[in-house]
């Protein structure tokens, strides 16, 4: 099924760079755009009759004054199915055992250089279930010490930030709610409670449209927000669409183009683009890179519907590297070189 896209960009993606479509005021973690479009109704009157009536399927029915045709009955009609970029917002069951399916990442996070002191000296010293929160009434489950590589109970401030609020750290814990913790926000330069994945670690369960991805060798599972890279409006300002390096799902990160970030400008990783674009070797960026440059930025663009430089083809995102398309992504396309080569393709680290 297609996923309808809002803020798509307007111009060829090859020229100046798209412009951003600020987002809503919705949540920015659903990623979600699917939309219903009404069936159109004919405003074709049909025979008259010489008794001023006008004939519909053949039963004479009198004529609306206003001239407008009758509205179209769509109650048969199907719903039309929403597309979700994740399914990680089911029922928390015990008994279920997904946790194979779970992306671990190879990026390590850490606390804040300013926390590091603290360390976040915890209550007690035995481990305790980050998934379900079984700490005492009062504390809370979190990753502790200089590189958050362990986890403990720690006190829960008298009123805790709620996920998406602003936070802080007080010497002992950050001021978050249990199930969340206070990361930096570089897109936004500011620190914000993040959820933390929920139920167990064997069904680790997240809001819409987020995935749970564990860092830390396992210690700090978090809820991260996927994207559609097509859709502009899909990250805050600031931000920009990119697939992770150990999964095929896009997540939104700091924008680090700067002035740079269009069709063959040098990029190093893989949110040196500006949003539209990806960030890709060489010899798959139509005309190449320039002179001495070893990747550049290259338009995405839509399966169905390609917006490509003159000579190069809308190839599939996932298909043309031997990837299992991302949820909902299906129509995903980046422009490439018509002959491009079929090397293996190298995998960018994100700047964080």
């Amino acid at each position: 099924m297609s996923l309808v896209l809002f803020g798509c960009p307007t111009v060829e993606p090859w020229g100046p760079g798209p412009t951003e479509v600020a987002p809503s005021d919705e949540t920015a973690s659903s990623s979600d755009t699917s939309s219903t479009t009404g069936t159109p109704t004919s405003t074709d009157p049909g025979p008259t009759s010489s008794t001023g009536t006008t004939e519909t399927g053949g039963d004479p029915t009198t004529a609306d004054p206003s001239g407008e045709p009758p509205a179209t009955d769509t109650s048969d009609e199907p719903p039309v199915e929403e597309c979700h970029l994740a399914d990680d917002n089911v029922e928390c069951d015990l008994l279920v055992e997904r946790s194979g399916q779970v992306p671990h990442s190879s990026v390590p996070l850490h606390p804040p250089a300013g926390w590091v002191k603290a360390a976040n000296t915890p209550v007690a010293e035995e481990d305790c279930d980050i998934y379900g929160q079984d700490c005492p009434e009062g504390q809370k489950c979190t990753a502790l010490g200089q590189n958050w590589s362990s986890r403990g109970c720690v006190p829960l401030p008298e009123f805790p930030s709620k996920v998406g609020e602003g936070c802080s750290h007080d010497g002992t814990s950050d001021s978050c709610e249990a199930g969340s913790i206070c990361k930096y926000s570089g897109a936004k330069g500011a620190f914000f409670c993040e959820p933390l994945c929920g139920c167990s670690e064997a069904n680790p369960t997240c809001g819409e449209n987020e995935r749970c991805t564990v860092y830390n060798s396992g210690v700090l599972p978090m809820c991260e927000r996927l994207c559609d890279p097509l859709d502009l409006g899909s990250c805050e300002a600031g931000e920009v669409c990119i697939k992770g390096d150990w999964v095929s799902d896009f997540f939104c990160m700091m924008d680090m183009s700067g002035e740079t970030g269009v069709f063959r400008d040098e990029c190093k990783y893989g949110n040196d683009c500006d949003p539209g674009y990806s960030c890709e070797a060489a010899p798959y960026v139509p005309g190449g890179c320039p002179e001495g440059v070893a990747s550049c930025c290259t338009p995405l663009c839509i399966l169905d519907d390609p917006l490509c430089p003159e000579g190069s083809i809308c190839l599939e995102y996932f298909g043309g590297f031997g990837l299992e398309p991302a949820q909902c992504l299906e129509d995903v396309g980046y422009c490439t070189a018509e002959f491009m080569p079929l090397v293996e393709r190298p995998a960018l680290p994100w700047s964080i």
